[in-house]
């Protein structure tokens, strides 16, 4: 079996893993609460993305790679990008904010809190959850059922409620997804956890090795500069598809969950740093090479407004990828993903032809 062979394998089973073996995890547990599709909703950078992008920014990323004369670079780079993938997964993992799929069904603990935190959650009105069957004296009894429950409740009544009350609201889904308040905990966490660490490995592996592929090969090392950067063009913007899912999840889930407002999370600074940068040199190189300004147009438009949708139209997301959309607008996004992969891949193809 020749290293393109092996290659493509392992770009299979990681797309396998991420872009199926998440969402059909989360189906196959949740199916008869009919709460995997609420998941999915709340929850679309981790689940949406990786079911409607990830498979077409990797056939990209594959399509780059077969270009590329000298593999051995890519093989020490990737071993790099490996471990740096790592540490990142390990942060992820042990962080707060956890996400409610990352919990079996019977999931429960307890945890002792300070009085002032008591005082706190016991101003959540009944409305939203019980409190005498959450407290029990200095202890927080927590198990995924009421998580759940109360953040539905809360959805729905939220507009209704004064601030001290969502002010204890807060404070009980802080304690109850954090991930200090489970580590010592056994028997909490779904297979779904797993199958999200390995998602998350997979998104950031791929992405790393894009943005890899774009500073590190010469004219020299490629069969064809040409397709090389187009190809790369299709996996950038698709990866750059992530931000606006992502600014999603911060500015309403995690505020709905938490009362966050921030539209950068603790880590997305890495990508707010790392995607401007591709995004330039992609289009730099793309002038460099070919002055098609159509598709450097069409990269600079894509490229600089799906985040800005995602700040300032945070309503157009809610009702295509997130907590007002339906699967239908989901199968629009898969096709519009194809779309952008197939005009890029014509647009490779005849600038080939003209060289």
């Amino acid at each position: 079996m020749n290293r393109i062979s092996v290659l493509k394998i392992i770009m299979i089973v990681a797309w396998l893993l991420a872009a199926i073996g998440l969402p059909l995890s989360i189906y196959c547990e949740f199916i008869e609460s009919d709460t995997w599709l609420f998941y999915f909703r709340i929850y679309p950078h981790m689940i949406l993305f990786p079911l409607l992008f990830l498979g077409a920014a990797f056939v990209s990323i594959y399509q780059a790679l077969i270009l590329v004369v000298n593999k051995q670079e890519i093989a020490r780079t990737t071993a790099v990008i490996l471990c740096l993938s790592t540490w990142l997964l390990c942060i992820e993992l042990t962080s707060d904010n956890m996400m409610l799929f990352e919990f079996n069904q019977t999931a429960s603990t307890t945890r002792e809190v300070p009085v002032e935190i008591i005082e706190e959650i016991k101003k959540i009105p009944n409305i939203i959850i019980d409190t005498n069957k959450i407290i029990n004296k200095k202890k927080i009894i927590i198990n995924k059922t009421d998580i759940e429950e109360s953040f539905k409740k809360y959805i729905k009544h939220n507009s209704k409620l004064e601030e001290k009350e969502k002010k204890g609201y807060y404070e009980f889904m802080k304690l109850s997804l954090s991930y200090q308040t489970w580590k010592s905990t056994k028997q909490w966490s779904s297979f779904n956890r797993w199958l999200y660490a390995s998602s998350f490995f997979i998104i950031v592996t791929g992405s790393l090795i894009n943005i890899s592929l774009i500073f590190l090969h010469s004219r020299q090392q490629l069969r064809n500069q040409s397709q090389y950067i187009y190809h790369l063009a299709v996996s950038s913007l698709l990866f750059i598809a992530w931000m606006p899912l992502r600014i999603y999840y911060n500015i309403s889930t995690n505020n709905l969950l938490f009362g966050s407002d921030l539209v950068i999370g603790n880590m997305d600074i890495f990508a707010w740093i790392i995607y401007p940068i591709y995004l330039i040199s992609i289009i730099l190189k793309i002038h460099k090479i070919r002055q098609d300004w159509i598709a450097i147009v069409m990269v600079s438009i894509i490229g600089i407004f799906l985040p800005l949708i995602g700040i300032f139209k945070t309503k157009w997301i809610d009702v295509t990828f997130g907590l007002h959309s339906t699967p239908v607008t989901w199968i629009v996004g898969l096709f519009i993903g194809w779309f952008i992969f197939y005009v890029f891949n014509q647009r490779a193809k005849h600038q080939s032809h003209i060289s």
